[in-house]
């Protein structure tokens, strides 16, 4: 699972017109990216020291993470996309607009990541109930 998530931090999340597939490390400044991966590498960690309460709680933390910025993105792009029809009311290319914010589509990366955390957080509770 874990390895899952850290590639997952690689993975095309969004495709934007113009720019194209954007992942959490390309997104840049932020940090996102290297969030992922450090859950990841923590996860990994308390695996091998077989310490699997703190496995699930780098999965739970992943997997919050990952839904707060899938639900920021969808809220930000719901946000841009009526201030554009507002400000552009009126006007004979809001069509553009439009269809700019319409090409915005949502990429393969999420599943990867919801995975990977979801794998980490399986792991983690499968070893306790193993115990």
């Amino acid at each position: 699972g874990s390895i899952i998530l850290f590639f997952g931090a690689f993975a095309p999340l969004v495709s934007l017109p113009v720019v194209g597939s954007v992942s959490y490390i390309q997104r840049g400044g932020g940090g996102d990216g290297i969030f992922i991966i450090a859950c990841s590498g923590l996860a990994l960690f308390f695996v091998f020291r077989k310490n699997f309460r703190y496995t699930l709680y780098t999965g739970v933390v992943s997997l919050l993470f990952i839904a707060f910025s899938f639900f920021n993105f969808q809220h930000r792009l719901s946000s841009a996309t009526e201030e554009s029809r507002r400000e552009l009311a009126g006007n004979p290319f809001s069509g553009m607009a439009d269809l700019v914010f319409a090409s915005v589509q949502i990429e393969w990366g999420w599943a990867v990541l919801i995975i990977g955390a979801g794998l980490i957080i399986a792991s983690a509770k499968v070893q306790d109930w193993i115990k």
